[in-house]
């Protein structure tokens, strides 16, 4: 049950301006309310399988209600495993995986699952939050008080993440859970998008009634701004 919400998503995929392949995938649910970017990493092919392979398995979900946050935990955990072998027993060992953040909802509740520094954020009541918190070197340097947020934007090391799906036994994955309300919207996107904008530029994008101007609007931004990573990111509001 889901208490009367309802929910509408708009999605976009696309290898930027510099990258030659889309190592991106991103997975809407339709009428299982689950969403999901992945950003894949280990060269050509290699990070366009490990986000496929996430991909592929989230669509396998078909459980809803209560169910539906244990099955997606299962679907990830399948896509780690079958991507950890196939590193493992490649010469040499590779290191094919990717960043994953995902968004369900069960009646009036939400939950977070991330690897990486793929992030979700919250927009309610005009207010833009980050509910993810990124997995990389940078952001543990600040979390250490060593590093400023200013000072994190330019680092040479900001791309280096420090949990992935695929590249350990089990994944690393962090979690969290909230409420959800009606007006509430969400965007779930890749760093080749977050990186390129402001909060406020991303709020406004967010705020627009028209989901699908809206997500052409963010891609064209990426776009002009050079776009050196792929822009990937699933617009959804809740009504």
């Amino acid at each position: 049950m889901r208490l009367g919400l309802t929910f509408r998503a708009a999605a976009r995929t696309h290898p930027g301006s510099v990258r030659g392949v889309n190592e991106d995938a991103v997975f809407v649910g339709g009428a299982t309310p689950l969403w999901a970017v992945a950003d894949g990493m280990g060269g050509h092919e290699g990070g366009e399988i490990a986000s496929g392979a996430v991909v592929d398995a989230l669509a396998s979900v078909s459980s809803m209600g209560a169910s539906m946050e244990p099955a997606v935990w299962a679907a990830v955990e399948a896509a780690n495993r079958t991507l950890f072998i196939r590193n493992s027993n490649s010469v040499p060992p590779g290191q094919m995986g990717c960043t994953v953040a995902l968004l369900g909802v069960h009646a009036a509740r939400f939950f977070c699952l991330w690897a990486g520094d793929s992030r979700v954020y919250r927009f309610r009541r005009r207010a833009l939050e980050q509910l993810t918190r990124d997995h990389s070197y940078v952001q543990e340097l600040i979390a250490a008080g060593a590093l400023s947020g200013s000072e994190a934007e330019g680092h040479p090391q900001r791309n280096i993440i420090t949990r992935a799906i695929g590249i350990a036994p089990e994944p690393e994955l962090e979690s969290l859970e909230g409420d959800v309300r009606a007006g509430d919207r969400f965007m779930l996107t890749t760093d080749g998008v977050w990186s390129l904008c402001t909060n406020d530029e991303l709020a406004g994008f967010i705020a627009m009634e028209n989901m699908e101007q809206a997500a052409d609007q963010l891609t064209a931004l990426c776009l002009e701004r050079g776009a050196p990573d792929n822009v990937s990111f699933v617009l959804v509001h809740v009504v």
